[in-house]
């Protein structure tokens, strides 16, 4: 009797484990749009726009989370594959093409998904600028600046 009872307990742990476990690795759908601001600081450039994000957040036990979705900006989509960096989330946006690697720019993502950090050699192409970056939720380019700090910056431990 008590072995069958023992028995039970452990059943229901294991299926309780297993339930948690797969909660947590569950994938998570991400879409944002994010409106913001193509800034130039050595120019004194500033241009509204908007990027749209979509993809799917996988977390891992003993590993570093990552997403992997489409960035679009303009009429150009880019796959994107981020990985956790403490504070954010960090890509570097590649292009194949034949047999050579061409960077196409880098991303930053808040882990809240709050706010985005854009470098992308195509805002040359669509904007009068040497170095264009986004961000969203700034107005000025000193409010970028300060957002683009926060959301590079370590965290203090």
């Amino acid at each position: 009797m008590k072995s069958k009872i023992y028995l039970s307990i452990t059943i229901l742990i294991v299926a309780v484990a297993a339930l948690l476990m797969y909660q947590y690795h569950r994938p998570i759908a991400i879409e944002q749009t994010y409106q913001g601001i193509v800034y130039d600081a050595d120019l004194n450039f500033i241009a509204p726009d908007t990027v749209y994000f979509k993809g799917e957040r996988s977390r891992f036990l003993f590993a570093k989370d990552s997403i992997k979705g489409t960035l679009t900006s303009g009429e150009r989509t880019y796959d994107v594959l981020l990985k956790e960096n403490r504070a954010s989330y960090f890509a570097i946006l590649t292009e194949l093409k034949g047999s050579s690697v061409t960077s196409l720019g880098t991303m930053y993502l808040a882990t809240d998904f709050k706010h985005v950090w854009l470098q992308l050699k195509d805002f040359r192409e669509r904007y009068p600028v040497e170095h264009g970056y986004f961000v969203n939720g700034a107005a000025t380019i000193e409010e970028a600046q300060d957002i683009a700090k926060n959301l590079l910056e370590e965290p203090n431990k």
